[in-house]
């Protein structure tokens, strides 16, 4: 598995599973865009990148706002001239029974873990579209497909469910254009 001469754009890469993303993808070559809110992770996990031998580019932004999913695509593709992999990775969950769940809450929730993944596959898809390849790997969860217990998650539950067809729809669109796109399920990690 060689991504020699690729660049990887990871969103929610300051920490977690996007920082072990970032490093895997670093690992088999490429080069790696940095998306997170956390300017001290990102710092670090550069450093990381860095350490392996392969550049890294830092963007922090909300990525639920579309100026700042734009910015964070744009900033890739300017320090490196493209992008090959979307690692759609960035979320979000409030564990509480739903009777307890707050608007604010809901919005909160859906916003990261299916506007983003919306916003940040199309600005991007429309890159790769362009270019006539690339993959996109959108991370959802088992929690899609399942309720897990003990804890209530029902926005999480529901906006990981919404982000896996919205990938398949777009795997539908976007195949015969040269670009994957594909869900990862993780369970608890």
């Amino acid at each position: 598995f060689d991504l020699t001469g690729r660049v990887a754009l990871v969103t929610g890469a300051t920490k977690g599973l996007g920082q072990a993303f970032a490093h895997a993808l670093a690992e088999a070559g490429a080069d790696i865009v940095i998306g997170g809110r956390d300017a001290e992770g990102a710092e670090r996990v550069k450093g990381e990148i860095e350490a392996l031998g392969r550049r890294a580019v830092v963007h922090l932004g909300d990525i639920t706002q579309r100026e700042h999913a734009q910015a964070l695509v744009d900033a890739g593709i300017e320090a490196f001239g493209q992008i090959d992999v979307l690692i759609n990775n960035a979320g979000a969950c409030v564990h509480r029974p739903s009777l307890q769940v707050t608007d604010e809450e809901w919005r909160q929730v859906m916003s990261v873990n299916v506007d983003a993944v919306w916003l940040m596959a199309q600005i991007a898809g429309a890159h790769m579209v362009e270019r006539g390849r690339g993959s996109i790997v959108n991370i959802v969860s088992m929690s899609g497909a399942i309720v897990n217990r003990p804890q209530w998650q029902p926005a999480y539950n529901a906006s990981k469910a919404a982000a896996h067809h919205l990938t398949r729809s777009l795997a539908a669109e976007w195949g015969p254009l040269g670009v994957r796109v594909n869900a990862l399920a993780p369970g608890y990690i």
